[in-house]
């Protein structure tokens, strides 16, 4: 059975996904009352006709493509649905309310997403008018046109993955005096100012939590959105108080600098440090990320992952500034701090162990950036890979150059036992001896820097040139592989004899030539001590002496030392 096959037998076994929901479970959530479908935040800023209207004039052809009756596995719903027939009953006010009209809409989109293959003209047409969607029913109102901007796919940043920038990295460029920076808009932790956090978004019937995996529309192309994690939900204290996200992103290959010989498994995406806020308006549909160790074991169980999702994998993290992917070690670092103690993305098993396929790299197949080829670059004196920071109570203290110094350079001393023996007592009932705490084995050095999480911060890596590495033996990623030991000649034969160190051969020479050096480590005494009685009978015990008197020994010393 092929690894297709075991995939597609573990979700046709799995449950389905229910869809959005028309009355979520738990008490209103600050921002949106209610579950998050049109009309419950206050009063709505374009009627129904108003709204299909502007749909069916921007670009509705792409909906009016998608079938009625599809035959698309693994949807919400099994009723029949169409375009033409929702336009016309909201354009003559059949809907008894605006959320059944939502709810048409939303299962019309995730019928149309299906439809339609990934990364292609009219999936990102799709995209487009969701976010339109989106826009013209959201609780705020528009511009003055009613009509929101196009520029940037409706997006509410005005740029994604692989053209935005840090606004840390901007702002620094600013103040040297650069012209032209960019657009700054993500930061590398999570933002604490203006805002109440909230334990989850609602919109449309679907509630977002953190740890989510989501789609966002892409502003740069829409047919490739952005990949990312929930690490926060919120409502701003400033502007609209309308639920947000904080998310993290994950980067596609076509949108990082690698190598032409670089190669991907197939749907992998990539972490990054980079965290940016967005109105759960930019939210497309959740998706399911697997880290690779549990890729390969089985499917995320419920609500991370349904059959139908879009689902990728992930191996490794990738540093923009840098063009360098480091594999993945510590996955716990990679995850919101709330789910690091929970069974957060357990898996319900495969038959057996599957393997992801590789791929060459996207430009070799096609596909255009923003990234490109490249070599990495040589890596900075303090590069640090960061790990999720999520504010600054949480980010640990790291050590100094001068500590970390001190720490590789310093042998670690056990702490002395107590010379004076302690007096024994005799207590009046038995007790167990207490441990010896000060007593231990010397510490790793992992453990003097405070575990593993903090050494993955202070830690900084190398990697091989490329003319380097295609000089030893690789695995299909093109990744060199490391042996703990240098290997044997074929046929070698190891000498077992025991031979003189280099050290004692000098002092055997030494002694031979009569070198100074040599007459001082052999000369024994500088004037014969004198004996009594007592001592001669011990010395004539000695067996190197034995068979001679005391005088002869005597002789026999001054001849040496001559």
């Amino acid at each position: 059975m092929s690894d297709a096959s075991v995939i597609a037998a573990l979700d046709a076994r799995l449950p389905r996904w229910e869809g959005p929901q028309l009355v979520l479970p738990g008490p209103p959530i600050e921002g949106i009352p209610g579950s998050g479908w049109w009309g419950e935040a206050g009063e709505r800023a374009q009627s129904m006709s108003t709204v299909m209207s502007i749909i069916n004039a921007y670009d509705g052809d792409v909906l009016d493509k998608v079938p009625v009756n599809a035959n698309i596995p693994f949807l919400s719903f099994s009723q029949p649905i169409a375009y033409g027939a929702i336009r016309s009953n909201a354009m003559a006010n059949r809907y008894r309310s605006l959320r059944d009209l939502d709810l048409d809409m939303a299962r019309l989109f995730e019928k149309a997403r299906r439809f339609y293959a990934e990364q292609t003209v009219n999936y990102g047409r799709v995209l487009v008018l969701q976010r339109l969607y989106n826009a013209l029913t959201a609780p705020y109102p528009l511009e003055v046109s009613g009509v929101p901007q196009s520029s940037t796919l409706f997006a509410s940043l005005p740029a994604g993955p692989g053209n935005a920038r840090s606004m840390h990295e901007t702002n620094q460029e600013l103040k040297a005096g650069a012209a032209d920076v960019g657009y700054g808009v993500t930061t590398f932790r999570v933002g604490t100012k203006d805002r109440i956090f909230t334990s989850e978004a609602r919109h449309k019937g679907q509630a977002y939590r953190v740890g989510d995996f989501v789609h966002l529309i892409n502003p740069d192309d829409a047919t490739r959105p952005i990949v990312g994690q929930i690490f926060k939900t919120f409502v701003p204290t400033k502007g609209h108080r309308t639920h947000h996200v904080t998310v993290c992103w994950y980067y596609r290959p076509e949108q990082t600098v690698h190598t032409q010989d670089r190669m991907f498994y197939e749907r992998e995406v990539f972490k990054t440090s980079h965290f940016c806020d967005h109105p759960v308006e930019d939210i497309i549909e959740r998706i399911s990320v697997q880290f690779y160790v549990k890729w390969i074991r089985g499917r995320s169980k419920a609500p991370e992952y349904y059959p139908g999702w879009p689902a990728y994998i992930c191996h490794s993290r990738y540093n923009d500034r840098l063009w360098l992917t480091v594999r993945i070690k510590n996955w716990g670092s990679c995850i919101p701090d709330e789910l690091r103690q929970t069974d957060f993305m357990a898996v319900v098993p495969y038959d057996r162990q599957v393997e992801p396929a590789l791929v060459k790299s996207p430009f070799l197949r096609g596909i255009k950036g923003p990234g490109f080829f490249g070599e990495p670059k040589g890596k900075e004196e303090d590069e640090i890979l960061p790990r999720d920071i999520q504010g600054s109570e949480t980010r640990p203290t790291l050590p100094s150059r001068m500590s970390e110094t001190s720490v590789t350079e310093s042998p670690m001393i056990p702490p002395r036992m107590p010379s004076t023996p302690p007096v024994p007592t005799t207590p009046s009932t038995p007790t167990r001896p207490a441990p010896i705490t000060g007593w231990s084995s010397s510490r790793s050095v992992v453990a003097v820097l405070g575990g593993p999480q903090v050494m993955e911060q202070v830690s900084t890596r190398d990697i091989l040139s490329t003319e380097i590495a295609r000089l030893f033996e690789r695995d299909p990623r093109g990744q060199v592989l490391w042996f703990s030991g240098p290997p044997l000649a074929p046929g070698m034969v190891k000498d077992a004899r025991p031979a003189h160190s280099v050290e004692y051969l000098e002092y055997l020479t030494r002694r031979r030539r009569g070198d100074s050096e040599g007459a001082k480590r052999r000369k024994v005494i500088e004037e014969p001590p004198a004996h009594n009685d007592d001592e001669s009978e011990h010395v004539a015990e000695a067996w190197w002496a034995e068979g001679m008197t005391s005088e002869q020994f005597v002789e026999k010393l001054k001849s040496i030392d001559a």
